[in-house]
């Protein structure tokens, strides 16, 4: 078992992992006896309660990080950064406070106490031993350090369950913090651009002045542009102190589950924002790691279990988050080149030029439409459909809707649990369609296209959603998917967990449809996913 220790990466912040000679000019105090302390294994025997046969260190610009046994001890750095002031001995301890009272709800498994390093009469140093208190650290388990997700990503081990604990990790963390004002959130919004242009200045000479100038005139641009729907967003109590630093590096997998921990602790201000702006981060990491469909399975799970329509106006600002989250993350990775060998540095600013790359064309304008996928239970539409969100739209592809998710959220029960005949009664099933109608205006309005999963086996149920298309003037495709009965019931009983209740009984029922209105594309669905996607793709592009 191994630790990790994952580095900040807010916004006026170098926060990546950097030698101890990274921090010279902005060290403050001697902590010398204490590091060397801390890196004895023998001092170590009675807070553990066993022998440690070595110490592992890990240094970053703000802390030093002891694995010692099964522990991992964050001690704090004397340096006064203009983002991070750890100056005084006071500060430290409070910043330690501060890390066990807002990680410790979200990964107890990982954060233990906040820990005085004492000195008694003698000058001996001990771990919450009986003397002054001359320094302070967070306490923690250690955990596989193979086991972030960063890594899991890297190794094609991040699973489908990872990603959906993830997100029900965020949202209830999400859910419990407090609640701040829109208004000082969209200043600081805008400061932050202003900050990242002033680093992409300094480092020109990878940036580009020309290449700044432009993203930041339209990153700029933007940020005004969605001014007025964020402002908005203290109505819906979606500004609040979050995590701060929700990133792939941020999350691990536990035997009890997926864990968020190194939340921001440091700065209020860093930690507040929207939640769209906090779940961002994850976003854009995903997405510019290569997970562009995990990131798009990410936003669309958020957003129904989240619940929120104004979510769905709000998705106009998403491609300012993703920018300013890589736009952050360039500039990190160009200052912390800055601390490199020669032979280093070249890979780190790399990194940083593919962020800004980044940064800059996810601002590009897209294509909008609206596709609905009909076709009767068993028939591939789920799967079709999230197979395709991907790769439609902007970053991180289309927004799904689905009616089966609808139905059980406007019933009031969680996905997986089934519901009975009164919730597919002819009023409940139009309050289905209705509000699938109206998440999908808010959100092509945003900008964002949308991919709709529903049989639509009414001609006013198709003609609804084409009447959408054209009121919101985006691009629309109709598609059918066609497959024999003995297909549709062996794919529907092979389902686990899905949100469908269609069974075999509703697969025959299905069979007295007429159905020889249809007038969108039919495909036989009857083939793999890949046979399906293949003969869908060239109609939804050329529709498009």
């Amino acid at each position: 078992m191994t630790a990790t220790l994952s580095t900040k990466s807010g916004p006026s912040a170098f926060r990546q992992s950097a030698p101890a000679s990274a921090t010279l000019t902005h060290v403050v105090g001697d902590q010398s006896a204490v590091m060397r302390f801390m890196s004895d294994p023998t001092s170590y025997k009675q807070a553990t309660h066993g022998t440690v046969d070595g110490v592992e260190r890990i240094d970053t610009h703000g802390a030093a990080v002891f694995l010692a046994g099964d522990r991992a001890y964050k001690i704090k750095r004397a340096v006064c950064f203009p983002f991070m002031d750890f100056s005084t001995l006071a500060r430290r301890e409070e910043a330690c406070r501060a890390e066990i009272t807002i990680n410790r709800p979200n990964a107890p498994e990982i954060y233990l106490d906040t820990v005085a390093i004492t000195r008694d009469k003698l000058g001996h140093l001990a771990i919450n031993g009986q003397g002054e208190a001359i320094e302070w650290a967070v306490a923690m388990r250690r955990f596989d350090n193979d086991m972030t997700f960063d890594r899991l990503a890297k190794s094609g081990q991040l699973t489908q369950t990872d990603l959906d604990g993830a997100v029900d990790a965020a949202l209830a963390f999400q859910e419990r913090a407090p609640i701040r004002r829109a208004d000082d959130w969209v200043s600081d919004l805008s400061a932050y651009i202003e900050q990242n242009d002033q680093a992409f200045h300094e480092a020109h000479k990878l940036f580009g002045l020309q290449e700044t100038a432009t993203l930041t005139k339209r990153t700029l641009a933007e940020w005004r542009r969605v001014g007025p729907i964020l402002a908005t967003r203290g109505e819906a109590q979606a500004i609040r102190r979050c995590h701060g630093d929700l990133h792939l590096r941020n999350l691990v997998r536990l035997p009890v589950g997926i864990r968020m921990f190194d939340a921001v602790e440091f700065d209020e201000t860093i930690a507040t924002g929207d939640v769209l702006y906090d779940l961002a981060f994850l976003l854009m990491d995903l997405d510019e790691s290569g997970q562009r469909l995990a990131a798009n399975r990410v936003l669309n799970r958020y957003l129904a279990l989240r619940d929120e329509p104004s979510d769905f106006e709000a998705m106009a600002a998403l491609p300012l988050f993703l920018s300013i989250r890589a736009a952050l993350r360039a500039k990190i990775c160009a200052m912390g080149a800055q601390h490199l060998d020669e032979a280093e540095r070249p890979a780190m600013e790399a990194d940083a030029r593919r962020f800004f790359d980044y940064a800059a064309d996810v601002l590009e304008p897209r294509d909008v439409s609206l596709t609905v996928v009909g076709g009767l239970s068993g028939t591939g539409k789920s799967t079709i459909s999230q197979a395709l969100a991907a790769a439609i739209g902007r970053t991180p592809g289309a927004i799904l809707l689905r009616s089966d998710i609808v139905r059980k959220t406007i019933m009031g029960v969680t996905w997986h649990e089934r519901l009975s005949a009164s919730a597919y009664t002819h009023s409940v099933t139009q309050q289905v369609f209705s509000t699938l109608r109206s998440l999908a205006q808010k959100a092509l309005a945003s900008g964002h296209s949308v991919i709709v999963d529903a049989v639509c086996a009414q001609a006013d149920e198709r003609e609804a959603f084409e009447a959408i298309a054209r009121g919101v003037e985006c691009h629309f495709a109709g598609v059918w998917l066609d497959a024999p009965l003995a297909v549709r019931l062996e794919r529907i009983g092979n389902r686990r967990n899905d949100p469908s209740d269609a069974d075999a009984n509703v697969a025959r029922l299905q069979e007295d449809y007429d159905l020889f209105d249809v007038e969108w594309p039919r495909v036989d669905a009857r083939g793999s996913v890949d046979d399906v996607l293949g003969a869908v793709r060239p109609l939804v592009d050329r529709l498009n």
